[in-house]
């Protein structure tokens, strides 16, 4: 009868909490189907591993006022109206984020070859075409003969070392076309009059000539990148933040742990990657582009589905904020604003904001390369990866539960420190790893995986 009794109230207390658990579903289904591609995207539109870390390194400087200033605002009018239109603007950025206009570093010529060691070998067929961007103000002429010296071949990500001649003063056909995508006009050159299926494509770097020119303009993709991060965290962070006060106001109301908010409402963080990588690898919005030299299909990923399942989940959250009238009542008081944001400069903050720095750069690093990394080098796909980090997010609400069971015995900030200790195995064994040969779920990314997840420790302070 005791544990019927406990099972009823563990109902009702979860009755009392489901419009906020909702809530935080709905708001990490948002939040899941993005952030795992976000450095990837930003790698999309042009930026390097260096440019993402110094975006992710400004960010929290950039943004720092909007807790203090928003919560201050929140406390005077309340914060369902305030939180409503973070989460507005959140998913204003997030579908302004997949307009931003690219930078792309184009290598001008390209030849096709059985392979490279055919080609070293002079083996007759070895070279079956070659294909030429040409300067501005060419004339059209493509039959005149070509005499160039090859100094270097990358072909599917490998660096060839060259030094070959290339010399033809008779093609099978050669034609002369113009590139919308590159506004250059182009020259290609066929040397066999058969096809195969076993040729490969690859760049070539001449010697002695220009090798490679620019589309976009760097410094506005990497402004209008800037921004909208920054606004971004100017409005997750602040609102996320509200989200966590009315939660742990009613857990406090009700005499309860946050955990019990905290574990299942943070149940939508497995499923986004998971939907995510799947929709990726499967569905593409828009028409294929072809690569003018090649006339193959240019194999680029299309990140607007989590983008935009991430916009619209976010504009959900405002709805059901307002449905389930989500707030606190707004404290009216006569300080001022430096009697109100006095406790920033007290020790306890200070230890506080020095303990988030600190996590920060695990976060910031594991952000800036584990993404890039796991998918470019290690050759996973996207739904492989998603589920990755599904277990990651998994992987935090464990610590979290684990937490609520035993931080009265350890402590909060004790806990902090050794699951942060713990998570900083994640952005290093990987550069223990090599490139996968094929796509499955590899046991050792799985335990990494399981070893982040500080955020619900984090919150916990």
């Amino acid at each position: 009868m005791e544990k019927f009794e406990k099972f009823k109230w563990g109902l009702n207390i979860i009755r009392q909490l489901g419009a906020i658990i909702f809530l935080y579903n709905v708001l990490c289904l948002a939040f899941s189907f993005m952030w795992p591609y976000t450095k990837l995207q930003a790698s999309g539109l042009g930026l390097s591993q260096t440019d993402i870390l110094v975006i992710s390194g400004l960010v929290p400087f950039l943004s720092f006022p909007a807790s203090p200033v928003i919560g201050f605002i929140g406390d005077k009018i309340g914060c369902k109206v305030v939180m409503t239109l973070l989460f507005w603007i959140v998913a204003l950025v997030t579908v302004c984020m997949n307009f931003i206009p690219k930078y792309k570093n184009i290598i001008m010529q390209k030849i096709e070859i059985e392979s490279v060691e055919a080609m070293k070998n002079d083996i007759p067929g070895a070279i079956r075409s070659f294909a030429q961007f040409k300067a501005d103000g060419f004339s059209g002429d493509c039959s005149s003969p070509i005499d160039l010296t090859i100094s270097k071949l990358i072909c599917d990500g490998t660096d060839h070392a060259m030094d070959y001649n290339l010399y033809r003063d008779e093609y099978v056909n050669s034609t002369h076309g113009y590139c919308e995508d590159t506004a250059k006009d182009f020259c290609f050159y066929s040397f066999t009059s058969f096809s195969s299926n076993s040729s490969m494509f690859c760049d070539v770097y001449l010697q002695g000539e220009e090798n490679e020119f620019t589309i976009g303009n760097f410094g506005l993709l990497f402004f209008l990148y800037l921004v909208c991060k920054t606004f971004f965290s100017f409005g997750i962070i602040p609102g996320w933040n509200m989200v966590d006060a009315v939660a742990s106001k009613r857990c406090q109301d009700l005499g309860v742990e946050f955990s019990w908010v905290m574990v299942p409402g943070n149940l939508g963080l497995m499923v986004g990657p998971l939907v995510t990588g799947w929709l990726m690898d499967n569905i593409k919005i828009g028409t294929d582009k072809i690569d003018c030299l090649t006339q193959q299909v240019i194999e680029e990923v299309d990140y607007t589905i989590p983008f935009l399942c991430c916009a619209g989940f976010f504009v959900l959250s405002t709805l059901v904020a307002l449905l389930f009238n989500i707030n606190i009542e707004p404290v009216r008081t006569n300080l001022t604003w430096r009697e109100e944001l006095a406790w920033v400069l007290t020790p306890p903050a200070i230890f506080l904001y020095t303990i988030l720095l600190i996590h920060g750069f695990t976060c910031a690093l594991e952000e800036g390369f584990f993404s890039l990394f796991v998918v470019e080098d290690l050759g996973l796909s996207y739904a492989t990866y998603g589920v990755l980090s599904s277990i990651t997010m998994g992987g935090g609400l464990l610590k979290c539960l684990m937490a609520g069971l035993v931080r009265k015995y350890v402590g909060d900030m004790n806990l902090v420190l050794i699951f942060g200790f713990i998570s900083t195995f994640k952005v290093v064994f990987p550069l223990y790893l090599s490139r996968y040969d094929s796509d499955f779920l590899p046991v050792e990314l799985t335990i990494l995986s399981l070893c982040d997840g500080t955020w619900p420790m984090v919150k916990k302070i």
